[in-house]
């Protein structure tokens, strides 16, 4: 009758055979049930492409961190210290144990005074907790609400989301915002807008602990990462709450237009 319908899909494509059969039967009854797909990134979009939507029905940018929360200290390291930040669930799959064993793979000395902080909980915690606890670099913080955790990024000096899938990560444009430079592995999908590799970060190869750690060397390497910091917040700007609402009330308002 006229009142706009949105499908909220936050899938990526995998051109899996599972897809490729949904893509068809969404063809027949999905476009019967919504006028438009809301999608988070690229992947997204080229799933909801081959189940049948049109450019101008496909919204993008359906997650979306706050810059109120979330706002960059450019200031490199306090009190002598620079620390590459994990925040997230302590599960396998996050790929957290893999950070921790490619962090203390480095030697020490030739670490330049970075150390790893993980925020979070989960069924790992107590695996995690027993690694870090044989190496005084290591913190485990536990959980962290939303302000603690944008008070955490203020203080750190890269993140990193190791995940071996991950449909998007919200974390991702916290910490962008937060003007910190990114390790991303490939299996990210949020790393497709906030990561531009050597820009403002690095990606590395899910489930590989060895390319996860040149990726860390490579951070630890670089003399100044106020470039990297700049870049990170400006693509982290790229998407605002108030380009979230806008472009709900552009569907709005096509539908009052009769478009």
């Amino acid at each position: 009758m006229g009142t706009p319908t949105i499908s909220m899909i936050d899938n990526p494509y995998t051109h899996s055979l599972r897809q490729r059969v949904l893509c068809r039967v969404a063809r027949r009854h999905l476009l019967k049930t919504f006028s438009h797909a809301w999608v988070c990134g690229r992947s997204h979009y080229m799933l909801m492409r081959k189940a049948g939507f049109s450019d101008q029905r496909i919204i993008p940018g359906l997650y979306c961190a706050s810059a109120k929360t979330f706002s960059p200290n450019f200031d490199q390291g306090i009190d002598g210290e620079k620390r590459i930040l994990y925040a997230g669930r302590l599960l396998d799959w996050k790929g957290v144990e893999d950070l921790v064993v490619a962090f203390m793979r480095i030697p020490e000395s030739e670490r330049n005074g970075w150390k790893l902080r993980i925020a979070g909980t989960g069924p790992l915690a107590e695996r995690i907790d027993r690694k870090a606890s044989q190496e005084s670099s290591v913190k485990v913080l536990g959980f962290l609400s939303p302000e603690q955790l944008a008070k955490e990024m203020k203080n750190a000096d890269a993140f990193c989301l190791p995940s071996w899938h991950e449909h998007w990560g919200v974390v991702v444009h916290e910490a962008a915002l937060s003007g910190l430079p990114l390790i991303l592995s490939t299996g990210v999908e949020a790393a497709s807008e906030f990561l531009i590799d050597g820009y403002n970060g690095y990606s590395f190869e899910p489930r590989d602990t060895q390319d996860l750690e040149t990726a860390i060397r490579k951070l630890m390497s670089t003399d100044d990462l106020s470039d990297f910091k700049r870049h990170s917040r400006e693509l982290g700007d790229r998407h605002r709450v108030e380009h979230w609402c806008q472009r709900l009330l552009s569907v709005i308002q096509s539908a009052h237009r009769g478009d």
